[in-house]
This record gives C-alpha cells, structure tokens and sequence, in this order.
C-alpha cells in the first residue's frame, strides 16, 4: 500500500490492513480468526484458524452482511 492510498484510508476514517492486523490481534480472546487478503501483485489470499467448515462459512457470511450493510 503506497503513501497515497494510506492517506486516502485516514481521510475516510478506515483501517489500513497493517493498522487492522494490529487491532485485531490485540483483541483478548480470539477463538476463531478468518481472514482474506489481496497481496501487492493482485493475488487473493486466504487463511483460518477454525476447523469446522460450517464456523469458517457463516464468519465470511457474516463479514460479507457487514460489507453490503456499510455501502
């Protein structure tokens, strides 16, 4: 993330990822985590640490409402 988008991120009051990192793993008592990143090339990543499918389905349900709900 270059300077510019870093900057335009604070303008809107949003997180950059390295300040979302940052706040979530400070967060006491983190059961289960799931997260999807875009690296600097384009790639789509995607990680879990919860080992029930079901669990791991409604978290990206969830943030995907959270998502829409915000637009």
């Amino acid at each position: 993330m270059n300077e510019l988008e870093k900057h335009r991120f604070k303008r809107l009051g949003k997180l950059t990822p390295d300040e979302l990192i940052e706040d979530i793993t400070n967060q006491e008592g983190v059961e289960k985590l799931v997260c999807v990143a875009m690296l600097e090339d384009g790639t789509v990543v995607a990680g879990w640490s919860a080992n029930d499918q079901l669990h791991v389905l409604g978290m990206l349900e969830y943030a995907k409402a959270c998502v829409t709900e915000e637009e």
